[in-house]
């Protein structure tokens, strides 16, 4: 039996997905076709938020830099695997909105599953703590400040 991790992460790997084909992005594979390194960061980003469930969204992207910078990564204009270049190898703070968002959709996924694993809103708590870097973002960014506030990021 897989773990409550690994479940949460295959869903946020499909809501990331999505995502990114919303954003015209359709260069993301399906869980069952990702390749291993990728299955193993996503189940690290959930055991992350759950182990620590204060942490804000930057805290996904510095342990997903963190990883990559350990397996030999860096940074590049584009994403290549075989050379492993990404253009997400910067600071939570200088990823653009989109790419930040990613971030904060992830934490949710995580959040909002463990809390139905739990067998109710307990989880859900959770979900609103945000850092430093995640309440700048939040406060430059319109469009997410409306979807978390109903109105036009104030």
């Amino acid at each position: 039996m897989k773990s409550l991790a690994h479940s949460i992460a295959r869903v946020a790997h499909e809501v990331n997905r999505a995502y990114c084909e919303a954003l015209g992005d359709f260069t993301q594979t399906s869980w069952e076709e990702a390749p291993e390194w990728q299955q193993q960061s996503a189940v690290k980003g959930a055991e992350l938020h759950l182990a620590n469930p204060n942490l804000g969204a930057s805290a996904s992207h510095e342990a997903w830099m963190r990883e990559k910078l350990d397996s030999g990564w860096t940074y590049g204009a584009y994403k290549d695997p075989v050379n492993k270049l990404h253009p997400c190898i910067v600071p939570f703070t200088d990823l653009p909105a989109e790419q930040k968002a990613k971030d904060f959709i992830f934490r949710g996924v995580v959040h909002a599953h463990e809390a139905d694993a739990l067998g109710g809103a307990a989880g859900l708590a959770n979900i609103g703590g945000f850092d430093a870097d995640d309440l700048a973002f939040l406060g430059h960014d319109h469009q997410i400040g409306f979807l978390l506030h109903g109105k036009d990021g104030d």
